[in-house]
């Protein structure tokens, strides 16, 4: 091979090297940060492992914690039932008596009474406010709960006029015409109950209320609290309008009849009316004596 091949061939080997250099020069700086991002990311699992081993160890101990709370939970409800449906036969304090007395009025006042033939756990504890007292009672609104609520009328009450109306209006969703009837039927006991006078709305709830009060002494206390429940209600039901300057937080009889509620009427509203009337005969068959002539 002479020289000048030698010097091309040396040449070339030279531009091959250069070129190699070039390509380790390029990939140096992303090696480095690829090198980096491994770090950082042992360094994260690191800390992550310091963080949440300690966690992760006593997952099992907080599951022992829930299942123990939830056995607690289970324990407390059934006391609760139990208290529910035998309160007659407990030995209450006068603080207890007072105490119940007030939760049961305090779900009356949002327009809730107990439903027929039901045990009423949730009546034992007052509500927070409208919204909690609805949630914990949106099982009376399913539609099987209203199915029994119907049929319990239905037998309780028989052909009363206008209850089949009302329930024909409330399965088509014609709310506004449901509580109009419901409305009326509630008044309709109430003035048939009465002799020589023919009070009506809030007047009439309170000569209902004094005639009771007369013989309440006798009752059971389980019939003391659901009848301090429906007279809550229905005073809140027949409240007097003030020229309609309030907002009504329940279904009020003075706005629906003369039109001036301006809120969306809902089932919800239905099912109070339905809840009270049931319970309102309830307590007119427990006593079906006229109440007494009383001044105007």
């Amino acid at each position: 091979m002479s020289s000048k091949e030698d010097l091309l061939a040396i040449r070339k080997h030279a531009d091959k090297m250069s070129t190699l250099l070039s390509l380790v020069k390029k990939t140096q700086h992303p090696m480095r940060q690829i090198m980096k991002a491994n770090e950082n990311f042992m360094a994260l699992q690191n800390a992550m492992q310091e963080t949440w081993g300690p966690i992760l160890d006593n997952i099992s101990k907080l599951e022992r914690i829930a299942e123990s709370q939830n056995t607690f939970f289970k324990k407390l409800s059934i006391s609760f039932e139990k208290m529910a449906s035998n309160i007659d036969g407990l030995t209450l304090s006068e603080e207890d008596r007072f105490n119940l007395k007030e939760s049961y009025t305090t779900w009356g006042k949002l327009g809730w009474t107990p439903f027929l033939n039901k045990k009423q756990i949730c009546f034992l504890v007052p509500p927070k406010n409208n919204v909690d007292g609805d949630n914990k009672l949106k099982e009376y609104c399913s539609s099987s709960s209203v199915k029994e609520l119907f049929n319990i009328l239905n037998n309780q009450i028989g052909n009363l006029s206008g209850l089949q109306s009302a329930i024909f209006c409330y399965q088509q969703g014609e709310y506004k015409a449901c509580t109009l009837l419901l409305f009326s039927l509630i008044e309709e006991r109430l003035l048939k109950r009465q002799t020589n006078t023919a009070k009506v709305g809030r007047g009439a709830i309170e000569l209902l209320e004094s005639d009771y009060k007369d013989m309440e002494a006798d009752e059971l206390f389980s019939h003391l609290l659901r009848h301090a429940c429906l007279f809550s209600c229905l005073y809140v039901m027949f409240a007097r309008a003030n020229d309609f300057k309030d907002s009504m937080m329940v279904i009020n009889r003075n706005y629906v009849c003369h039109g001036m509620e301006d809120r969306e009427i809902t089932k919800k509203d239905c099912i109070q009316l339905f809840l009270a009337l049931g319970n309102l005969d309830n307590l007119m068959k427990e006593f079906p004596h006229e109440i007494p002539e009383s001044e105007s």
